[in-house]
């Protein structure tokens, strides 16, 4: 039998059903979703872009990505909701504030979910062409398109859009999209700004904001699918791994993307198992239950798997949290502002407190909390390893209390919210050895990454 088998909690995300309550496979302590955004994982990595301000990848201005001529752009991409209520971007050269506009790739705003190619001529005024007609296809589901400008294809040598589609697989088949739409002079062209190319954003990613997934990016300064100026695969987990800050595009110009973040909220997030993404107050509730709580001779683990991209925020971030303010009774584990992973319990008069190293921004984690009433002794552990100097046990009363047990977020405020990634929460009613927390971490991480991830596929 498993070490995870003898949980008395134990949630994971990749079991989630994907409505309803985060079901307890170990007992009936469920939790209710309160804000938490779940993102499954079906054996593809992707980027998940969540639709809000300074989230978006970009690679820097260069010769290559400069092209003024015939150009075609392709995305593979689901979108949250294809209709969007405001104009999404798939993929810009383009900013709002000088005169350095290129081109934008973008799905229309409104009911009609229609594509719509901008480009300048002079960096200042924009030409648009739109699709006449809108992609089949439903919300959160993969879907290439594509955009073609040839710069002199149009009536009298002016510009001609064509916009395709390429089904929803890895490789794409193209469609044509309606009809073809002129505009431009004769020839048209593109102009040569000094703009990032951005995905999933334009401005530096303060407009334009797209909300879902993105598998791939290509850029062609051609026609003919010929010669491939930028290369983005988001679902390479050889090019494309921890800690998800940079990694380099597939194309001869071998350029290096960013994948940027916000300081608050949801972030970009490199879906690369199943998970829930905390930001801007989100968090979990379960019900008060005897079993939760903690007599002053119980000892008892708990344990969290995640990722975070800031572990040393500006204000705590709860893990695991049943307990109230001060010395009040209960437990906590917690990204800690001032030190790394803290595991504390309290029985009101007396706390017990207890530090491991810090996980590494951008790299999946496991921490754990340990009260062994044997040794008198509260421990925490990152990535089944120990602090290595226990803090000595000095509660002696009981540490139940009456409260929720909350993950991401403080019992009795709703304060203190975690901001990253939750994948598993586990908690035993025993305290686990150091040899039964290396397994536990490893059955947590087995369950919760595919096969194809642990060879690198996917």
């Amino acid at each position: 039998m498993g070490v995870l088998d003898r949980t008395e909690l134990l949630l994971q995300a990749k079991n989630y059903s994907g409505s309803g309550n985060w079901l307890d496979e170990a007992n009936s302590h469920d939790a209710t979703i309160l804000g938490a955004l779940f993102l499954p994982h079906t054996g593809t990595q992707h980027m998940y872009l969540p639709g809000t301000a300074g989230n978006y990848a970009s690679v820097p201005d260069s010769a290559a990505l400069s092209i003024p001529g015939d150009v075609d752009i392709q995305a593979r991409v689901a979108l949250d909701d294809w209709t969007p209520a405001s104009e999404m971007a798939i993929v810009s050269k383009y900013t709002t504030t000088d005169d350095h506009r290129s081109y934008i790739l973008a799905v229309r705003s409104g009911s009609t979910g229609l594509l719509r190619l901008y480009w300048s001529e002079d960096g200042v005024n924009l030409i648009a062409a739109t699709s006449s007609v809108a992609p089949a296809v439903s919300n959160d589901d993969w879907l290439w398109i594509g955009t073609a400008l040839d710069v002199d294809g149009g009536a009298g040598g002016i510009g001609r859009v064509t916009f395709y589609t390429g089904g929803s697989g890895t490789s794409p088949t193209w469609v044509q999209l309606g009809t073809t739409a002129d505009a431009g002079s004769a020839p048209t062209s593109i102009f040569d700004g000094l703009h990032p190319v951005e995905v999933g954003a334009y401005a530096n990613g303060s407009a334009g904001m797209l909300q879902g997934k993105v598998a791939n990016v290509r850029i062609y300064s051609d026609l003919t699918e010929t010669t491939l100026e930028f290369d983005a695969d988001f679902t390479d987990r050889s090019a494309l791994t921890e800690p998800f800050a940079t990694f380099t595009e597939g194309s001869p110009n071998a350029a290096t993307i960013t994948l940027n973040r916000s300081a608050t909220d949801h972030k970009l997030t490199i879906v690369d198992r199943a998970m829930f993404l905390l930001g801007g107050g989100d968090y979990f509730g379960i019900a008060d239950h005897a079993d939760l709580d903690f007599a002053g001779g119980d000892d008892f683990t708990v344990m969290a798997a995640g990722r975070f991209y800031d572990n040393t925020p500006a204000g705590n971030g709860q893990l695991i949290n049943k307990r109230r303010s001060g010395s009040s009774e209960g437990y906590q584990l917690l990204n800690h502002t001032s030190v790394p992973i803290r595991f504390l319990i309290g029985d009101g008069p007396t706390t017990s407190i207890d530090d491991s190293p810090n996980p590494t921004n951008g790299q999946a984690f496991v921490v754990a909390g340990r009260r062994d009433t044997t040794a008198d002794e509260v421990e925490a552990f990152l990535d089944g390893i120990g602090s290595g100097s226990p803090a000595t046990d000095t509660t002696t009363a009981s540490l139940a209390n009456a409260d929720s047990l909350l993950i991401g977020a403080r019992t009795f405020d709703l304060d203190e919210a975690l901001d990253g990634e939750i994948h598993a929460v586990a908690l035993w009613r025993e305290a686990l050895s150091d040899a039964d927390v290396v397994i536990a971490e490893n059955e947590l991480l087995a369950r919760n990454i595919s096969a194809m991830m642990l060879s690198g596929v996917g």
